[in-house]
């Protein structure tokens, strides 16, 4: 069969916008995880402190609004070139609308998936945050201890 046979045209056309679907949900992905990985090196950079936590809770919440917009956007792009692909073949519509669907889909499961993990990190971070302040109360109390070894009376 050659590429003048209409099911091979018509599979070259869908495939097309399922290829622009998942390279462009890949590439957000990617671009996402290294944002938030920056975020959590900064964190971590910053030594763990409380307001460094709220920094970086406050730049999750920015990022997953971030997320949001971004991923509208690429969804709205996509759409578009399923419309024009709808109107410049009409006996496609119908397998175009069921890819469509399908994508629209699978940027709603992949959206969820990322707001699954902001919270994880935001926790995360929050929790270390209060560990290092659990840590660093300890070890004064600890050194406290240890200043006041010999000002206590020895008994013998």
């Amino acid at each position: 069969m050659g590429t003048s046979d209409p099911h091979v045209q018509r599979s070259c056309l869908i495939k097309s916008l399922e290829t622009c679907a998942q390279d462009s949900a890949y590439a957000g992905a990617s671009a996402i995880e290294t944002k938030i990985t920056n975020a959590a090196l900064l964190f971590c950079n910053m030594q763990g402190s409380s307001s460094s936590a709220q920094t970086l809770n406050s730049a999750m919440m920015k990022l997953t609004t971030q997320v949001k917009k971004e991923y509208l956007e690429k969804i709205d792009s996509i759409y578009e070139a399923a419309e024009d692909l709808g109107a410049a073949n009409p006996d496609m519509q119908d397998d175009i609308l069921n890819v469509t669907d399908k994508i629209g889909g699978y940027f709603l499961e992949l959206f969820n998936k990322i707001a699954f993990v902001v919270p994880l990190v935001t926790d995360a971070i929050t929790w270390i945050a209060n560990m290092a302040v659990l840590i660093k109360n300890a070890f004064c109390a600890i050194r406290e201890w240890i200043k006041n070894w010999f000002l206590e009376p020895t008994t013998v």
